[in-house]
């Protein structure tokens, strides 16, 4: 049975996003948008401590490709401050310029941060009735059984 567009039901407001704004990149595809805002927590609800991590390692392209991608996903969603500081955190990571980095991270994080609390739980994937008694979150891929 296919749901209406109309009848898929969005939050009023999340936190650091322009839902509208979302809507207007999937050309008012609600459906799509609901499904993007699970995906998007889903792979990105740790993306601080992944960027820290490489960051920390030394890994520069590994974090420019991670903030790159993130970039593009929080504009997507409408997430504009995201999209923005993620940008010049990009920008600073291109240019080698890592004490522009330290600078910019006090001032992303908690941007992301309050995106991510927005996010969780919306439009999270079903993962079935075995995974919820685990106790386990979108984007946790570890086996739950045999396919026989």
């Amino acid at each position: 049975v296919a749901t209406r567009e109309e009848e898929i039901v969005l939050p009023e407001r999340l936190d650091g996003v322009d839902i509208q704004a979302g809507l207007a990149n999937l050309n008012g595809n609600r459906k799509l948008y609901k499904k993007i805002l699970g995906d998007v927590f889903s792979r990105f609800h740790d993306v601080v401590p992944r960027l820290q991590g490489e960051l920390a390692q030394g890994g520069r392209d590994e974090a420019r490709r991670l903030i790159h991608t993130f970039k593009g996903v929080s504009g997507t969603l409408g997430a504009r401050e995201a999209q923005k500081l993620s940008g010049q955190l990009e920008e600073a990571l291109v240019d080698g310029a890592l004490e522009r980095v330290e600078l910019l991270m006090p001032v992303w994080i908690p941007v992301v941060e309050r995106v991510m609390t927005a996010l969780a739980g919306v439009g999270t994937p079903v993962m079935g009735e075995e995974a919820a008694r685990q106790g386990r979150v979108a984007g946790d891929f570890r086996p739950i059984g045999r396919f026989d």
